[in-house]
């Protein structure tokens, strides 16, 4: 970190205590300029208000009061010292001045869900989809049981622990809320894509909202294409409110019958019919151990094998 930029130690406030065993890095829902420093294990960095995240727009049609940068980022800090889990993303410290917040996060290193999924190289698996949705079923559960809706999950904010593994992390809580019943929740952001049909039509939403995001990215693991995807993205709320999807592409062919029962039961258009995180967990194509069986069976079969010998 640049000296001449450091502030004094009455100007900042701290968030939380280091866990100095740990890798930390960036914390990805903020873009923009950040200066970095390695100590050991830990990389610090430091966030100038000038350059942070400014808040997502609103979806076509709709206006919304923008609160300031840095109260996104103190919403940030504010649900993720609640979390703590293997399957999220984990803040260890936060330290504010004047000038800049600066975060120190875990570090995970092999990189973004969606990389694999558009990588013509890395030929996902249903039995591979089954490991990363279970992961992620198993992380929103336990947001959900702390009533903190995420609200904008993705394959972008879901980072692989390794490129080696199939280990996640979910990532990014800017736009994360705090569910409480008696106070009827609306939101009018996100990305078209992942949107629930409460959210494009500002109803109320709750821990249902967080489980069709899950259906799409399902249904994009499988297959590689987006269920409800337009021109634009007036055309893509258009496809999420008429409830248009199908398995009837080819990517489909040979998907099991409980992994589209799975995603069925997800892109339901009234949250009220649509699986909790629990239910999903109990679904047969993340709980039945015959089902994994046949599927890592398949998977190996699919596995590329080396040529033979030229000299067989």
């Amino acid at each position: 970190m640049s000296r001449g930029s450091e502030p004094a130690a009455s100007d900042i406030g701290v968030v939380g205590d280091i866990k100095k065993e740990k890798k930390v890095a960036l914390i990805t829902g903020i873009t923009g300029q950040a200066e970095a420093g390695k100590s050991g294990h830990l990389l610090i960095l430091r966030i100038e208000r000038s350059h942070m995240r400014r808040y997502p727009p609103p979806l076509p049609g709709m206006t919304q009061d923008k609160p300031a940068p840095q109260d996104v980022v103190r919403n940030e800090i504010q649900v993720m010292n609640q979390l703590n889990h293997c399957n999220l993303i984990q803040l260890y410290a936060a330290f504010e001045s004047r000038h800049d917040i600066i975060l120190v996060m875990e570090y995970v290193e092999g990189g973004e869900l969606f990389d694999r999924i558009i990588d013509e190289n890395c030929n996902l698996t249903e039995f591979d989809t089954v490991l990363f949705i279970r992961q992620i079923c198993e992380g929103l559960q336990y947001m959900h049981r702390m009533y903190i809706l995420h609200l904008d999950l993705k394959p972008e904010n879901i980072l692989c622990v390794s490129r080696a593994t199939n280990k996640i992390k979910i990532i990014d809580f800017g736009l994360a809320r705090r569910y409480k019943p008696r106070e009827k929740l609306k939101v009018n952001f996100g990305t078209p894509e992942f949107l629930a049909p409460e959210v494009i039509n500002y109803e109320f939403v709750s821990f249902p909202t967080d489980m069709w995001s899950l259906g799409v990215i399902t249904y994009m693991l499988l297959s590689g294409l987006s269920p409800f995807l337009g021109d634009d993205d007036n055309e893509t709320l258009n496809n999420i409110l008429a409830c248009q999807w199908n398995f009837e592409e080819e990517e489909f062919t040979d998907v099991s019958e409980e992994a589209k029962d799975f995603i069925t039961r997800l892109l339901v258009k009234s949250k009220s019919w649509r699986m909790s995180a629990t239910e999903a967990l109990r679904h047969s194509w993340l709980a039945d151990q015959r089902l994994h069986y046949q599927l890592h069976v398949k998977k190996d079969k699919c596995q590329p094998t080396a040529p033979p010998s030229p000299e067989s």
